[in-house]
């Protein structure tokens, strides 16, 4: 990241690297992930040089321009001259109805987000020789295998130290970072020894400088540098609740049967607030207080918080979301080649049939 770049400068440099790369290696299909500026800037390139382009996570709307930003204005561009939009779920699917967007174009697929969670969250395998290298995993291990402290608690009986791993990333929550901070102090002091607050930290330097002035000085606070991906699963796995701004570690969570303290006042993935999966608290610090509070009381009553409910498991996605979208893309490519495209056209998908419905 260049310091304090704007998204101007930040999408005209990926356009035109982007677009170099088009005219090198003459695609004949580009694939976006997601809603980011090098997802916009790398779609619209290849639509100028009049490639098809194929979205995986199609559909994800809050319907608020503002928030999250830039990202929903980012994936309602994209969505809107997409040929393949791979919604991952059937929330996602209706709200690309809505948009007019023909529905041959729309294939329900699970996000593939989820499917490289499952895959190094099943393979994970963090070695005695790993441990010693990692810092995160040593900071667990280390938090767990110490003395409970019942002087914390509102129940004796069922003790146990609780993990809560915090990301924070969202452009428009940076003015709130401070309040967000706060609270996490507020609650660090509260529980103490008992409770861990494991925080990696965004690479900006302005998030770093109110993070660390806020809460370097909290022996159960752990800022650190953010985590790989590879053991990403094993610290969310080892997590009691998660706290995020993020959409992708929402999905993750859930498919793992965590509690998710939603920091934001709108989500493109509202099917886990349906579910009570997600709790959406915003990020005013009162809310905040109040959420974790509820969350840390509940589960110290409980004796196991990774019970994995089948009901919610796999609202995001189901595993097989690559080969889906592997298989619809080789699907169009032969359909194209075999020119079966004429062959099954849809009516309520012409020009002149939307033109006359509309008249």
């Amino acid at each position: 990241m260049s310091y304090n770049q704007t998204l101007t400068q930040l999408f005209s440099r990926i356009y035109f690297q982007i677009n170099q790369q088009i005219n090198l290696i003459h695609p004949n299909l580009v694939i976006v992930q997601g809603d980011t500026t090098t997802a916009l800037a790398s779609s619209l390139a290849a639509a100028y040089n009049q490639l098809p382009v194929a979205h995986v996570e199609a559909g994800l709307q809050t319907f608020n321009l503002s928030n999250p930003y830039p990202e929903e204005l980012n994936r309602k561009i994209i969505d809107s001259f997409s040929t393949l939009l791979f919604a991952p779920t059937t929330f996602a699917k209706q709200v690309l109805l809505e948009e007019g967007i023909c529905h041959k174009n729309i294939f329900i697929t699970g996000n593939t987000g989820v499917d490289a969670f499952y895959h190094y969250y099943k393979q994970t395998n963090i070695t005695t020789t790993t441990k010693e290298n990692i810092s995160i995993v040593k900071i667990i291990e280390n938090f767990k295998k110490k003395q409970y402290n019942s002087t914390y608690s509102h129940n004796n009986r069922h003790h146990r130290h609780i993990i809560i791993l915090v990301t924070m990333h969202r452009r428009e929550n940076f003015p709130y970072l401070f309040d967000v901070s706060r609270a996490i102090a507020t609650i660090a002091k509260q529980y103490e020894c008992n409770l861990l607050f494991i925080l990696p930290i965004h690479p900006n330097p302005n998030v770093k400088q109110i993070i660390r002035k806020n809460l370097n000085e909290l022996i159960n606070v752990k800022i650190i540098d953010p985590i790989s991906y590879d053991i990403f699963g094993y610290v969310l796995f080892q997590s009691d609740i998660i706290m995020t701004d993020s959409g992708g570690i929402q999905e993750e969570a859930v498919s793992i049967g965590k509690t998710v303290i939603l920091m934001r006042m709108t989500t493109e993935r509202p099917e886990g607030i349906y579910l009570g999966t997600i709790k959406q608290i915003g990020i005013i610090y009162d809310d905040i207080i109040q959420a974790l509070n509820y969350e840390i009381n509940h589960l110290i009553k409980l004796q196991n918080s990774t019970f994995i409910s089948n009901q919610n498991k796999y609202i995001f996605g189901d595993e097989t979301a690559s080969k889906q979208i592997a298989t619809i893309i080789d699907n169009y490519f032969y359909n194209n080649n075999n020119n079966n495209q004429s062959n099954h056209i849809d009516l309520k998908c012409t020009t002149k049939y939307r033109q006359y419905k509309i008249a």
